[in-house]
């Protein structure tokens, strides 16, 4: 049975989404990446994400866990324990992911270490 020439444009674009789908490689953000003062965060593939906190002079971190977005270096974490969003950028160089996480207590500068996919 022949193609009709109306299926040959809806091939073309179904072919070329399945290329580029295949093309795609995983976000570098996945996993679980952690410091020597204790913080952790965990970037899943589900986009979801889990993150304990400790600040300067805190006894105790502060758990947070939600969503996550990524639009190019930009990073929107939507936590829904506290109820509170946060947007930063950041920067993968080498195993280390540099990124500032602020809240209502302030900045925080973190360099972490990749330590699990």
């Amino acid at each position: 049975m022949p193609i009709k020439k109306k299926c040959v444009p809806l091939l073309a674009v179904c072919a070329f989404c399945l290329f580029a789908a295949a093309c795609t490689e995983p976000l570098p953000l996945y996993g679980i990446w952690a410091d020597n003062l204790g913080n952790t965060i965990n970037f899943g593939d589900n986009g979801k994400f889990n993150a304990s906190i400790k600040r300067p002079g805190d006894t105790v971190a502060q758990n947070y866990s939600g969503t996550f977005t990524v639009l190019q270096n930009a990073l929107t974490l939507k936590d829904t324990v506290h109820g509170t969003q946060i947007v930063t950028e950041w920067d993968i160089r080498g195993n280390m992911l540099y990124l500032n996480w602020a809240s209502d207590k302030g900045a925080l500068n973190l360099t972490l270490y990749k330590i699990s996919n």
